[in-house]
């Protein structure tokens, strides 16, 4: 059993972005991770001058890292959302641009809701 995915290499336009399936969705990543770096940076003088932004690690040492650090997972989540926007306009199937927007947006909200938890862990507000 064999699947063919049709895939268009095209220029890529504004008008076709407004055309995706959950546009509203790009939009709103886009603002939440823009958001959450600007949060990360006016609670600069809140934050400890290390945060455990690794806690999933097994060491001690490799858990910490600078605070600035903490604007990389919206940094990657938004390369992810820009990454998966120009995948679902390149692919034709309906299924495949709203699963690829619908992750993007997942993606956006888990990677705030970590920054928010490590801020509201190691902060001082």
């Amino acid at each position: 059993m064999s699947t063919n995915i049709k895939i268009n290499f095209k220029k890529i336009k504004v008008k076709e972005i407004e055309k995706l399936p959950y546009t509203r969705l790009i939009y709103l990543s886009l603002v939440i991770n823009i958001t959450t770096i600007a949060l990360v940076y006016v609670l600069q003088p809140k934050l400890p001058p290390e945060v455990p932004l690794l806690y999933g690690m097994a060491e001690d040492e490799a858990k910490i890292a600078a605070k600035t650090s903490l604007i990389v997972p919206s940094l990657i989540s938004t390369s992810i959302v820009i990454f998966n926007t120009l995948l679902s306009l390149i692919y034709n199937d309906a299924f495949i641009r709203k699963i690829l927007i619908a992750s993007s947006f997942t993606i956006s909200a888990l990677s705030t809701i970590t920054v928010v938890k490590i801020v509201f862990l190691v902060g001082n507000i």
